[in-house]
């Protein structure tokens, strides 16, 4: 029988904050994100744009199955949160999951979509994004340029929304997070431990069960 992994903390032979995170952040910063979106995910976008109701939107990225935005959903009653994910197969286990553009909840949606074009979609069509979630991303401890803070899609990211939450479990994709956020987008940063009493995702249900510390960055 296999065994049941009990330590979740990331394995890296990164003990810092990168050396040249803030060079390639500033770099990515100074120049213009090119990369063509293909025509599906631009239809995909105008599907669900046109369905949503004129209220206030909560994005969770990387969803994965839902568990998250059934959270935020229940936490801002009032607000439109949408919940996306690259997976179909991760966005399928969620039991309301039906098609790329799922109402799952009176206030809640999950969308199969590809969260660099999403990003940049939202941007460009000056869509109010109230908050943003980006809970428990891969960090890819061996390629910073694809860690979100270290890819040409930072400038988006951090100009979609006035107040960014993300979480991790290791705490240098925190830190690295947080200095490309203060030192080069010039914006109020505060790191801190998560305590909450009801996980948000199943990630986060693992690592708190198992005693490791997750981290939560707060942008703006």
């Amino acid at each position: 029988m296999k065994k049941q992994r009990t330590d979740y903390r990331i394995i890296s032979n990164q003990t810092d904050v990168h050396e040249n995170c803030l060079s390639i952040a500033k770099k990515h910063r100074d120049t213009v994100f090119q990369a063509p979106i293909p025509g599906h995910q631009l239809d995909l976008f105008n599907q669900i744009v046109n369905q949503l109701p004129d209220e206030s939107i909560i994005l969770d990225s990387g969803c994965g199955t839902g568990m998250s935005t059934d959270v935020l959903a229940k936490q801002f009653p009032d607000k439109v949160i949408i919940g996306v994910d690259k997976s179909s197969y991760r966005l399928s286990k969620h039991p309301r999951f039906k098609e790329a553009i799922s109402q799952t909840n009176e206030n809640a949606w999950l969308v199969h979509a590809e969260i660099n074009h999403f990003w940049r979609l939202l941007l460009e069509s000056n869509i109010t994004i109230e908050q943003h979630f980006i809970l428990y991303p891969n960090p890819w401890p061996k390629d910073i340029q694809k860690r979100f803070h270290g890819h040409p899609i930072a400038k988006t990211l951090f100009s979609l929304s006035p107040k960014t939450v993300m979480r991790t479990n290791w705490e240098i994709y925190a830190n690295e997070f947080t200095l490309v956020a203060r030192d080069v987008y010039a914006l109020i940063c505060e790191k801190r431990i998560v305590n909450d009493s009801e996980p948000m995702t199943l990630f986060e249900k693992k690592y708190l069960e198992n005693n490791e510390p997750c981290f939560e960055v707060v942008v703006g």
